[in-house]
């Protein structure tokens, strides 16, 4: 596995060549080094990976605490933002526009039931 922040001379790098220091003090065999260095490689590379992974989930754990305590007319904010991000994206990217048209916005509560968020034009017989 190749380290994507070894180049540079960043953290991993120094810490490869600290490593590599340390195996110098002893007297492996050629062989030896190339099983050790790569056994480093993989277990530096395992721990960024996961490292990046549990941001990833930290951050959408606080992201969904946070939303949790939202009220409903902050959270049809977000969910129109989200999708006109996305069609921005799409845009910005130059990739097919799967995401388009008006953003409408409508919330479902056990209270209230369905009800639009934003004025919508009805659209053809049998959808509204």
């Amino acid at each position: 596995m190749k380290l994507s922040r070894a180049s540079g001379g960043g953290p991993p790098e120094r810490t490869r060549q600290q490593v590599h220091a340390e195996w110098d003090k002893f007297d492996y065999s050629q062989r030896t080094r190339e099983r050790l260095s790569r056994a480093y490689e993989d277990v530096v590379g395992a721990l960024i990976e996961e490292s990046s992974r549990w941001g990833t989930e930290e951050n959408l754990r606080r992201a969904m605490g946070v939303l949790a305590l939202m009220p409903l007319g902050e959270l049809t904010n977000v969910a129109r933002s989200l999708v006109d991000l996305e069609k921005m994206k799409k845009t910005v990217m130059a990739e097919r526009p799967t995401v388009g048209g008006p953003i409408v916005v409508a919330t479902i509560t056990l209270h209230e039931g369905f009800q639009w968020a934003t004025p919508h034009q009805p659209g053809p017989p049998g959808r509204s």
